[in-house]
C-alpha cells in the first residue's frame, strides 16, 4: 500500500510541475488582476496599465496585445507589445521576433491551483490571467 501511495505521489508531483503546452497557451488571455510583489508608488500607475489588457496567442506563433489604458507612459509599452511573435520554452514565454531573439518581453507562466499568472521577468509584476 505504501508503494502504491508513493507512486501516486510521484505522478501527482510530475503532473503539477509539467511544462505548459503550446496548445494550452493558444487563445485569448485577459488580465484580471495586477499583483505587485514590491511596492513602488512611482511605477504602480505604470503597471496598472496592464489591468484588463488582452494577450492573444495564435497557433502560427503570432501575438497581439491590447490595453484599455489611456496612460501615455503605458502607451509606449502597449505599442511595443502590440504585434509580435512568441515562443514557449518550458514555462518561459518569450515575446519578440527572430531578429531581436525574442527579447521584447519574457514571461514566466505560473500555474498556482486554479490560477494562472504571467510573471513579467525583471519587474515586480504578476498578472493574474483568465483564458477567454
Amino acid at each position: 500500500m505504501k508503494r502504491y501511495f508513493l507512486v501516486l505521489l510521484i505522478l501527482a508531483s510530475l503532473s503539477t510541475s509539467a511544462q505548459l503546452s503550446e496548445s494550452a497557451l493558444i487563445g485569448k488571455w485577459k488580465v484580471s488582476e495586477v499583483v505587485l510583489t514590491a511596492e513602488d508608488p512611482g511605477t504602480r500607475q505604470l503597471y496598472q496599465g496592464f489591468k484588463d489588457a488582452l494577450f492573444v496567442f495564435s497557433s502560427d506563433h503570432h501575438m497581439q496585445f491590447s490595453s484599455p489604458s489611456t496612460s501615455r507612459t503605458f502607451g509606449l509599452i502597449a505599442t511595443k507589445l502590440a504585434s509580435n511573435d512568441w515562443v514557449l520554452e518550458g514555462k518561459n514565454l518569450r515575446i519578440g521576433s527572430k531578429a531581436d531573439h525574442f527579447q521584447t518581453m519574457q514571461i514566466s507562466v505560473d500555474g498556482s491551483g486554479s490560477n494562472t499568472f504571467f510573471v513579467l521577468e525583471g519587474t515586480p509584476v504578476r498578472l493574474r490571467m483568465t483564458k477567454q
